[in-house]
This record gives structure tokens, C-alpha cells and sequence, in this order.
């Protein structure tokens, strides 16, 4: 009888430790939650997603920018159109996000709504058919100094003059053309990342970029051979002094000739060969006009 009072004993220390540690998980998920609660409250109390995030009008927004290539889903020879499922990566600083994190229990980062953000309003200029603005408006990341990252998906169709003179051992040069549609260079800068992504808010001064294919999925029909983003600063008559900017990323793509040599050249070789062969058979055989009927 002891020994059983001891086992029941054992069991209720060991249901109480649990109900205890639950009971202190719960407390830190809802202290947690109460403190993203507040934050959040705070920062987007009289917060304007209209007005540029920068202390001083007179200040211009960097915004780094970075095109990840994740698959090559259409070439349109006819239509000229090029179809890609991207992902555009963009990091700046708003300075009307900051906070410190001793104030509200150590958090550091948030996820939020893009549409509560103000956002650089990139569009693709070379558009050729649906949206040429990004429509996908995912979560941004925010940390506590004020830096966002945005990584929304977008299918982008392109213009791309394909010409197929070397058909089916042709390469294509294809490029897709990104800017703000508002804004120009005096307000809101766009500067390219680097090749590791990594972002360079304080040096205007790059004018290329690789765009990221660690995550591109292979096409049965292309390979990109080269691919690269270049800067450009455009200056119109109207303006003189004000730049407009772009970043145009560069695509030489090489068609892969293997599916066309094996369901269409040889298979013509082959009729051709076959063909010829019809008039090396006798003329009294009766049988020449029927096959080269039949070919």
C-alpha cells in the first residue's frame, strides 16, 4: 500500500511540473504577444504610408534592389512575349519605424503588412501583356532601425525581340526594365544589390548586379548562358537636371537543340534520305511511282 500511495505521489508531481511549465510557456507566448501588440499600436499610430519615410524632405529614400530568377516558364517566339516567375527583393530604411527594443521586451523584428508601409513603386517598363506592377503584396520584415526587407513573387511577361535566324542553335538576349513609376532619382534612389545580395544603402555608386539564380529551376528548352543588371540615369528635356532611374537586368539565353534535332531534323533527314532512294528503283519493278506516291 505504500508503494502505490508513492506511484500516485510520483504521478501527481509529475502532472503538476507539467501544468506548470504550460502554465509558463502560455505566460511567455501572451507576454510575448502583448509586447508586438503595443509595438505595433505605437508605431503605426500616426503613421503616414503616403509621405516618403526620411527625416528631412529634402533627403532621398535609398532603396536597394535585387532580382531573383526562379523560372523561365514561357518563350513566345511569335508574340515576342518572355514569361518568368521572379522575386524582387527590396531593402530600405524608414525612418518613422524605429524603436528600442528594451521598451518592449527585447523585440528586435516584426512581420507586417506591406500595405500598411509606405513602398517604392517599382514597375517593369518592358511589359508586354497582365500587370507590370507587383501585385502580390506579401509581408515585409521591419527590425528595430528602421530597415525593411520586401521579397513579394511576381509573374512578369516581357517584350523580348526574338530572332530564330539560327534556329534551333540560337541564343536570345532578353531584359527585363525596372524603375519607380512616380518617383525620380531626386527623391528616390535605386541602387542594385551585389552579387551576395547583401545591401549597400550608402554607396550610390553601383551600377551592376548579378541577379540570383540559386534558386532557378532548369528549363528542358533554355539555359542562361550570362545574365547582368546594369544602372542607367536618364535625363529627359524637360528636366534637364533630374535624373530618372532604371536598373535593366540582361539575359543571354542559349536554346537547347536537342528535343528539335531528334523530333524534327532527323526525322526530315530521314524522309529526305528515304525520298531519294525512291528513284534508284527499277523502272519495270512498277512499284517506283506507287512509293514515290506514298513519299
Amino acid at each position: 500500500m505504500p508503494q502505490l500511495l508513492t506511484l500516485a505521489e510520483a504521478g501527481a508531481g509529475e502532472q503538476t511540473l507539467t501544468v506548470s511549465v504550460s502554465f509558463a510557456v502560455s505566460a511567455v507566448l501572451v507576454l510575448g504577444s502583448e509586447h508586438e501588440t503595443r509595438l505595433v499600436a505605437k508605431l503605426f499610430e500616426d503613421y503616414n504610408s503616403v509621405v516618403r519615410p526620411v527625416e528631412d524632405h529634402r533627403q532621398v529614400v535609398q532603396v536597394t534592389v535585387g532580382l531573383q530568377l526562379i523560372q523561365l516558364i514561357n518563350v513566345d517566339e511569335v508574340n515576342q512575349i518572355v514569361t518568368t516567375n521572379v522575386r524582387l527583393k527590396q531593402q530600405w530604411v524608414d525612418y518613422n519605424l524605429k524603436w528600442n527594443p528594451d521598451d518592449y521586451g527585447g523585440v528586435k523584428k516584426i512581420h507586417i503588412p506591406s500595405e500598411k508601409i509606405w513602398r517604392p513603386d517599382l514597375v517593369l517598363y518592358n511589359n508586354a501583356d497582365g500587370d507590370f506592377a507587383i501585385v502580390k503584396f506579401t509581408k515585409v520584415l521591419l527590425d528595430y532601425t528602421g530597415h525593411i526587407t520586401w521579397t513579394p513573387p511576381a509573374i512578369f511577361k516581357s517584350y523580348c525581340e526574338i530572332i530564330v535566324t539560327h534556329f534551333p542553335f540560337d541564343e536570345q538576349n532578353c531584359s527585363m526594365k525596372l524603375g519607380t513609376w512616380t518617383y525620380d532619382g531626386s527623391v528616390v534612389a535605386i541602387n542594385p544589390g551585389d552579387e551576395a545580395g547583401i545591401s549597400k544603402f550608402h554607396s550610390s555608386s553601383q551600377e551592376s548586379d548579378q541577379p540570383d539564380l540559386s534558386n532557378f529551376m532548369e528549363s528542358g528548352e533554355w539555359v542562361i548562358k550570362e545574365s547582368r543588371g546594369w544602372k542607367h540615369w536618364v535625363f529627359y528635356a524637360c528636366c534637364p537636371s533630374t535624373p530618372y532611374l532604371d536598373i535593366t537586368y540582361h539575359f543571354v539565353m542559349q536554346r537547347l537543340p536537342l528535343y528539335f534535332i531528334v523530333n524534327v531534323i532527323i526525322p526530315c533527314l530521314l524522309f529526305s534520305f528515304l525520298t531519294g532512294l525512291v528513284f534508284y528503283l527499277p523502272t519495270d519493278s512498277g512499284g517506283c511511282s506507287g512509293h514515290g506516291g506514298g513519299c
